[in-house]
């Protein structure tokens, strides 16, 4: 019996490989969604932080100028946080797009895996039938071969 061979594997390898490549892009892009979260983490701890020296200091005297520098650092922080939402949001919308390609891909990769289980199982019944017709023509064979034997 002939080994199967499936004419499209090429064609499915390469989808599998595209597949594989989306899943490394959406990797990536879900790192870089946390990396942000945890810089805008960052910096609202760092406010935490300068509003509770403020008000430790503020019960004591403390020069203007202190207050001052604090107040710039927790403006820098909230300009900083803005900077890092609006990218969020664009590194978001990146990572849904990266998910949709995926699943496209991966949708393409199934598509021909299932095409090539249905021919795999298409061979295996042609060579059942083909081997039940063989086992069919022995008995024919035997007998035809014994009818001559015995005419002759």
């Amino acid at each position: 019996m002939k080994k199967f061979r499936f004419k499209l594997e090429s064609v499915l390898k390469l989808r599998k490989r595209i597949e594989k490549d989306k899943q490394m892009v959406v990797a990536l892009r879900l790192q870089k969604v946390v990396m942000t979260e945890q810089e805008i983490q960052h910096t609202l701890d760092k406010e935490g932080n300068f509003r509770i020296e403020i008000e430790k200091i503020s019960h004591g005297s403390m020069p203007i100028q202190t207050i001052s520098f604090f107040e710039t650092q927790i403006h820098i922080l909230n300009k900083q946080r803005e900077f890092l939402k609006k990218r969020l949001e664009k590194e978001k919308e990146e990572l849904l797009k990266a998910q949709a390609e995926l699943a496209q891909a991966a949708k393409n990769a199934k598509i021909l895996e299932k095409l090539k289980e249905r021919k795999m199982e298409d061979f295996r019944i042609e060579g059942n039938k083909a081997e039940l017709k063989e086992l069919d023509e022995v008995p024919t064979m035997t007998f035809s071969k014994k009818r001559n034997n015995a005419q002759s």
